[in-house]
């Protein structure tokens, strides 16, 4: 095949990807800007008879490349451009001119690409599994129901990626039909096609099988893209693949090699652990994964006949679609350190979400306090009704701009959070004990995994300070928001002190004014001693009100106020303070493998180290204490709030009886009435003539006392 040049207004921008029997090329029209993808086909020492399959092959993909026209698949592009047309398939004349693929062009490379990312080191973040899982089983349903047809080479390296414009939405879609074969009523296909790693092992063994060879496929590609790793021996040859895939218990989903060196020689049945669990080195959430672990039982039946099926009905969608529509609120625990997810529904109401979080976190309802993140759209709990409101759909995409959890929650007893100790799995433990001059005969397949296993470690920790640090800025905030929120009760509290002084000052003047008229010493020394119970009472509570608000609550509001802006959650969350950034730029695999295990060795060193420091610094101490402090604060404060509210309704409750019954014993009384005549209305009239002038008072001293 010659070399591509321009023709026309095209110009050959770069080879996309390039195998034993072609390459594909992205065109772009100079004018229009219009990109396009072309597959050409070359055939090179082959034998006739495996020439003429091939061009097979080729003319059923062109074919099915035009009918395909759903969003999950790559799309056929139908040029007007004749001439350029022809350009194109001048190149294939050599090979009975058969037709040139053109195909949309997709900008993201593909998923194999995507998955070497070293980010992606123990598998993709669980929004990208969702997004992928749904396209290839929109992808596959198409085939199977609507075309009829098998894809039979299902892998990462077929699944392209789309970029929207910024690079932020990813669009997955199915490629690469070369293998695709119609689904036959009433036989069973046996040739042997596919990439052996993700081919069913039904068809390996050249056997009878149908449509749910794609099952296998997806289910192991899941998988991948789950833990970073292939299910199945991924570093053995392909033949003990199959061999052990072959012996594996139904609910297996995965088959790892035993690297016990304890094992030494190893026995029959040794050399290979079945694991019926998913690798708990991976970046979803528990929920998702042990979701996706159970749907994994049915895509991974070594049997083709109830693979995807529970019992003789076919499950291996309607599953599927529960988890991909499965909506789960992830929770970061500032007390434990930990992270918990739990699964939402529209239905669920919010105080039996709470009731379960409860349980999880080991806190107890009364002291457990929960904070929402600071850009959350609800913004403040007031505005939650059902447990689906903590849930943000856009946040399960791992963006700088996201954070990390959709709630925090600390237990206000504690001040200090109890950061425990990464937990080292068998494989840690063990090459944490090697030294360098005994590893040269280290298994490439123990290695890899201590670095698999290493880096996830780190990775989790670095993901666990960044939610701490973030929750505790939140945890800040929101206190300061719930203190500034009892205003408008501090400020009614305030309002109903002077309205009570103004009523115990009307109350004192119709005593004085009765009195003058009365002579009674016994009954003045009553209402004496009443009136100046009336004013301790009431100074005793403004005394306790303005120490309280004026002094403390400035102070606090304050005090939260800094704590919410402090340097240092920067400072640690964006200064890679366990070198996770330095320990992906140092992972290379041409490194001998002493420098390898040094390198990783090292890695957990520094992580134990620096982990230890950032639990002592003083400063975040001096924080959780402060924060501890002004909860109480508030919790002491909204209940006192509460209590001298009811109080004073109580003590004005008592004065109007009070009043009542000064006016009835002194005013209509029927054997004094010549001492007052029509006097009484007039002392009543004055009395609330006093306290309209204290309550206007009070309204301009309201406008001077506001708290700030």
């Amino acid at each position: 095949m010659n070399e591509l040049v321009s023709c026309l207004n095209w110009d050959p921008v770069k080879c996309l990807g390039q195998g034993g029997f072609g390459r594909v090329m992205l065109w772009k029209h100079r004018q229009t800007g219009q990109e396009i993808a072309t597959k050409f086909l070359k055939i090179k020492n082959l034998a006739p008879d495996e020439e003429e399959k091939l061009k097979e092959r080729w003319m059923q993909e062109y074919q099915w490349q035009q009918q395909l026209e759903i969003p999950y698949i790559v799309k056929a592009v139908k040029l007007q451009d004749t001439d350029f047309m022809k350009f194109l398939n001048k190149f294939h004349s050599q090979i009975d001119s058969l037709p040139v693929i053109i195909m949309e062009y997709c900008n993201g490379g593909d998923l194999r690409n995507y998955l070497a990312r070293i980010e992606h080191l123990n598998g993709l973040f669980e929004y990208d599994i969702r997004q992928v899982l749904y396209s290839l089983r929109n992808a596959i349903h198409y085939l199977h129901q609507h075309c009829k047809v098998q894809h039979r080479d299902l892998k990462p390296e077929n699944i392209i990626i789309h970029l929207d414009e910024g690079g932020k939405g990813r669009h997955y879609k199915l490629a690469d039909f070369g293998y695709t074969r119609c689904i036959p009523e009433h036989t069973k296909l046996q040739s042997v096609v596919g990439t052996p790693e993700y081919v069913a092992p039904e068809v390996i063994r050249g056997a009878r099988y149908n449509e749910t060879v794609d099952y296998w496929s997806i289910g192991v590609i899941a998988f991948e893209m789950l833990c970073g790793i292939r299910p199945f021996l991924p570093h053995c040859e392909f033949y003990r693949i199959i061999e052990t895939i072959q012996k594996k218990p139904q609910y297996c989903i995965a088959i790892k090699e035993n690297f016990d060196t304890k094992i030494v020689p190893k026995r029959d049945g040794d050399e290979f652990i079945f694991v019926e669990s998913i690798f708990p080195e991976n970046n979803s959430t528990f929920v998702f994964a042990k979701k996706l672990e159970a749907w994994l039982r049915l895509a991974l039946d070594s049997n083709y006949k109830s693979r995807g099926h529970i019992g003789n009905e076919l499950k291996f969608y309607t599953e599927l679609d529960a988890i991909l529509s499965s909506k789960v609120v992830t929770v970061y625990c500032l007390t434990s350190y930990q992270f918990f997810s739990f699964e939402v529904t529209p239905s669920m109401p919010t105080e039996w979400f709470l009731n379960t979080l409860c349980h999880e976190t080991k806190i107890e309802a009364r002291n457990l306090y929960v904070i929402l993140p600071l850009i959350h759209p609800k913004n403040s709990l007031d505005n939650i009704s059902t447990a689906m409101d903590f849930y943000v759909e856009d946040w399960i995409r791992r963006e700088p701009e996201n954070p990390l959890a959709m709630l925090y929650v600390m237990d206000v007893r504690q001040c200090d959070c109890n950061v425990k100790c990464p937990k080292f799995s068998p494989t840690i433990m063990d090459c944490m004990e090697l030294c360098a001059e005994n590893c040269n005969s280290l298994s490439k397949g123990l290695l890899e995994e201590f670095e698999l296993h290493t880096h996830f470690v780190i990775s989790d920790e670095q993901r666990h300070l960044e939610a701490y640090l973030e929750g505790l800025q939140c945890y800040a905030v929101e206190v300061e928001h719930h203190l500034l929120s009892l205003k408008p009760q501090i400020n009614n509290l305030r309002d109903q002190l002077l309205i009570t002084q103004g009523r115990i000052q009307q109350f004192a003047l119709t005593v004085d004014e009765l009195n003058k008229r009365i002579i009674s010493n016994d009954s003045q020394q009553i209402w004496l001693k009443k009136i100046e119970t009336y004013y301790e009472e009431v100074k005793e509570l403004q005394a306790k009100f303005w120490e309280t608000m004026k002094v403390n609550f400035q102070r606090i509001c304050t005090s939260c106020k800094n704590h919410a802006t402090e340097q240092i959650y920067e400072n640690l969350s964006k200064n890679d303070i366990y070198k996770l950034q330095e320990y992906r730029r140092s992972f290379r695999e041409d490194d001998k493998n002493s420098d390898r295990l040094l390198k990783s060795q090292y890695a957990l060193d520094n992580l134990s180290m620096r982990k230890q420091k950032i639990q002592k610094d003083p400063l975040l101490k001096e924080i959780r204490k402060s924060l501890k402090s002004s909860v109480e604060f508030y919790q002491k404060v909204k209940h006192d709030i509460y209590n001298d509210i009811q109080y004073l309704n109580k003590m004005n409750n008592s004065l109007d009886n009070d009043c009542k019954e000064i006016l009835q014993f002194h005013c209509l009384e029927p054997s004094m009435p010549s001492l007052y005549g029509n006097r009484s209305n007039e002392i009543l009239t004055d009395a609330h003539n006093i306290l309209d002038e204290v309550i206007s008072y009070m309204n301009v001293t309201k406008m001077n006392e506001n708290i700030e």
